[in-house]
């Protein structure tokens, strides 16, 4: 199958030059080709319709593009990443995880979707700390005191009050989505992370189990959770100064874990500089999301001729996919 998809590219491999003439007139070896040809054939049965009974990943990696499929269904997509977040990460429970295979794939990706809003949170609520350094130098109290102020006078209460509504009935509602629609300021990174640790209540055991991850205590949800209670009395300036310093302290260990020597000479790879207590940064933080990477397993499911791009650039579920969905689920 290999040399029958590829045989013509290996001939022209082994020469020196090739005319343009005979470029043009090999369309046939085109990567838009792939999901006609024999070995398009062959990678497409061995990442997604076949799984070895002794190989879960190889289950979990078919009912994962079984579910972006599903995600994605008869409406094209122009998001795959807000489509899948709605589809998988919100709704009715998802089944025994314990009894069906199926809703093991989809709890886990729940977890996963509901807890990369708090990741996402956090990166955002960092990157707006690190650019206060930006404007001028300062110690880690005058940073938290210019958090606090930013999130001006509110009590731990009044921010859990303020939340949206996170289930009605069964049905986890899309929560974070609604925070996420709002104009971002540090109080929404806050809102997220309050609502990442208030889903602790929401979930099945199972999912709950996943959601939380082996460290219970790196900034995860039940870590959220017990600052909140810490602080429930009182204003939310005292927990916004607290994590102001908790994320300076956890930059800096990150930085020094990533040490290396260049040339005899240690290298700390960390835009945050502190001189004798007075913090300034070196550049800005990445704006970027952490992703769940259905883009980019929709690019190659799409590469694979079980997605296309329409008119519009949207991604449309083909024929291929339709029978692929029906006979991996």
């Amino acid at each position: 199958m290999l040399r029958e998809g590829l045989g013509d590219v290996l001939s022209l491999a082994e020469r020196d030059t090739i005319p343009v003439a005979e470029l043009e007139a090999a369309t046939h070896l085109c990567l838009c080709a792939g999901p006609r040809s024999k070995d398009g054939e062959l990678l497409r049965r061995v990442l997604f319709e076949t799984a070895e009974e002794d190989r879960s990943d190889d289950r979990c990696r078919q009912l994962s593009c079984h579910m972006l499929l599903e995600a994605i269904g008869a409406e094209p997509a122009f998001d795959v990443d807000e489509r899948f977040r709605r589809r998988w990460g919100f709704g009715l429970p998802l089944g025994d995880p314990e009894s069906s295979e199926v809703a093991f794939v989809a709890c886990g990706w729940r977890a996963a979707i509901l807890r990369n809003y708090s990741v996402g949170a956090w990166r955002a609520l960092w990157r707006w700390l690190a650019g206060q350094f930006i404007h001028r130098p300062m110690t880690v109290e005058e940073l938290g005191d210019g958090l606090a102020e930013a999130l001006g006078d509110l009590t731990v209460a009044d921010l859990l009050e303020g939340l949206p509504p996170r289930t009605e009935g069964d049905v986890l509602l899309p929560a974070e989505i609604a925070i996420e629609a709002e104009e971002w300021t540090p109080l929404s990174a806050l809102r997220l992370l309050a609502l990442g640790a208030a889903r602790l209540d929401d979930l099945d055991r199972a999912t709950r189990r996943m959601y939380i991850g082996s460290d219970r205590h790196d900034l995860g949800p039940i870590w959220v959770a017990e600052r909140i209670e810490e602080w429930s009395d009182g204003g939310i300036g005292g927990l916004a100064r607290e994590l102001a310093q908790i994320l300076v302290r956890r930059a800096k260990r990150v930085a020094l874990g990533k040490m290396r020597l260049i040339d005899g000479q240690p290298w700390i790879p960390s835009r945050l500089r502190d001189r004798d207590g007075l913090l300034a940064v070196h550049g800005e933080e990445g704006s970027g999301d952490v992703s769940l990477r259905t883009r980019s397993l929709a690019e190659v499911l799409g590469g694979l001729g079980a997605l296309r791009r329409d008119g519009n650039g949207a991604f449309a579920v083909t024929a291929i996919g339709e029978e692929l969905r029906e006979r991996t689920a």
